[in-house]
């Protein structure tokens, strides 16, 4: 016979108890214990982890993409263990990021680069040898921003027919040439050359003692070459527009008037950075 004392021991056990001390079902029995029923039950605390229950056991899958870096420079991981976590759960890994192209400073004379998670702007080697194209670059970035002026200009105007579009067309050529120069200009890769241009450096021998200028300018004028003859196609839809009445007069006197402007002023760039290829020796130390 088994004494009253003995059952309500048993009974405790098996059951459990909860806080205020009442008997409870327990939460499993080895080994068939679960951590999860739902994703609910999964929240690690953490913002850049998906969090899921997948047959009672939670998953944290870490995203990258759901830390924010605290620069251009610097990459952020998603390790919400780490003891430099963040709130988020992410920590910064500057470093990472190093020799990797960083934002333009406006000086085609200095190099652009991440170093130590920081943007730094270092002056290049051949500081003599580059001031002479930095006059050319000013006035790319300068008829860039004309350019774009121009295009949200189009976006204003009421244009008939397909002469909009056919102005937009060759103002995004002359985009696209200036972005290449100033890249160029600026020491950086400008990508492929247009199709059916050279950007050969000329001079065999010779372009281990030339400037930078003039390393710089025989490429950016591989793309300048083009660029008056887009504003004259321009100047040309204009025209067009204006016989077919798909442009006012008034608009159509604006346009040809900023047109002619940007056609002077891409013939002068053009002509100053094949220009800096005649930049020699006095350049040099």
């Amino acid at each position: 016979m088994i004494r009253p004392c003995v059952i309500v021991f048993v009974l405790v056990l098996v059951l459990g108890t909860s806080a205020r001390g009442h008997a409870q079902a327990p939460t499993c029995i080895p080994p068939n214990c679960v951590s999860c029923a739902r994703a609910a039950d999964c929240d690690d605390g953490a913002a850049c982890t998906d969090d899921s229950c997948d047959g009672g056991t939670c998953v944290h899958q870490p995203r990258n993409d759901a830390c924010v870096a605290p620069n251009e420079c610097s990459e952020a991981i998603c390790r919400p263990d780490d003891p430099a976590a963040d709130a988020q759960g992410c920590v910064a890994t500057p470093g990472t990021l190093d020799l990797t192209p960083c934002t333009e400073d406006d000086d085609p004379c200095t190099v652009d680069q991440c170093r130590g998670g920081t943007c730094s702007h270092a002056t290049v080697s051949d500081l003599t040898g580059c001031q002479p194209l930095v006059p050319s670059y000013r006035l790319a970035v300068s008829l860039r921003g004309g350019v774009d002026r121009l295009l949200a200009y189009l976006g204003e105007i009421a244009a008939g027919g397909d002469t909009g579009a056919g102005l937009a067309d060759q103002l995004d050529l002359v985009a696209g040439d200036l972005d290449a120069t100033i890249l160029v200009l600026a020491g950086r890769d400008a990508g492929p050359a247009p199709a059916g241009v050279s950007i050969r450096l000329a001079g065999g021998a010779r372009l281990a003692t030339a400037t930078t200028a003039q390393q710089r300018g025989r490429v950016a004028l591989a793309w300048l070459r083009g660029t008056p003859g887009h504003v004259q196609a321009f100047l040309g839809v204009i025209a067009r527009g204006r016989r077919t009445h798909d442009l006012d007069p008034a608009t159509a006197g604006e346009l040809r008037r900023n047109g002619r402007i940007l056609l002077a002023d891409t013939k002068t760039l053009k002509r100053d950075v094949k220009n800096l290829q005649r930049t020699f020796s006095v350049f040099q130390r």
